[in-house]
Formats: C-alpha cells, structure tokens, sequence
C-alpha cells in the first residue's frame, strides 16, 4: 500500500513538472523576432567567414531559413532588422507598400551572387 502512494505521488509530481512546461506561455512575437534576428546575425558571420564557395552557400542557405521564419511572422512587417544593416539592405518604398531585404554573396572568383525578398503589406493599414 505505501508503495502504492509514493508511486502516485511521483507520477502526479511528473505530471505537474509537465504541464507546467506545457502551460508556459509562448514568446511574444517581438520576442521571437529579436531570437531570430541574432541567430540571423551569427549566421550571416558565418557566410562571410566562410572560405570557400561551397560553405559560403552552405551558411547561405542556413541564413535565408532564418528569413523566411522571421519573414512568416507578421509582425516582422515593422521589424527593423538593425543588427543586420551591416549584412543586408532593408529598402522601404515610399508609399510603404512593400520593402525589399537584399544581400550579395562573392564568390572565390571576384564575382558575385545577389538574394533578397520582397514583403509586402501596408503599413498604415496593418
């Protein structure tokens, strides 16, 4: 019998653990936002210290991922991107209709390799 009871107590002190984990409240998307512009930041480093061709567009691609998570969160419309102004274009249009976010990528050979997206979306009815 009393082993009964601490083995109940165990598995409802898991339970709780769990559902604790579970109930936690999920990030805001500013919170989000600001993760994957870091990670964005760290990855677009690795792109340019990358040596060759090839793990220049291995990181790129790991780089663009990290674009198109940010990218799918709405909020992202008014998202500045600051700590990348270094490593990408963020081009507003002046009726604030769309933006273009725009990067090259050289190449071992002197040339280079260009990559943006376009986000649409008014601002002022947003």
């Amino acid at each position: 019998m009393r082993s009964t009871i601490v083995l109940i107590a165990v598995l409802l002190g898991h339970t709780v653990a769990a559902q604790q984990v579970d109930g936690a409240t999920a990030p805001t998307a500013a919170e989000q936002l600001f993760a994957l512009e870091v990670q964005m930041a760290t990855a677009h480093v690795q792109v340019r210290r990358a040596r060759t061709d090839s793990a220049r567009m291995h990181h790129n691609r790991a780089f663009t991922a990290l674009i198109d998570s940010a990218l799918s969160i709405p909020e992202s419309r008014t998202w500045p991107f600051d700590s990348l102004n270094r490593s990408m274009a963020v081009i507003e249009s002046p009726d604030k209709t769309f933006r273009i976010l725009n990067w090259n990528l050289p190449s071992e050979d002197g040339t280079h390799e260009y990559f943006g997206y376009v986000q649409t979306g008014d601002l002022e009815t947003e």
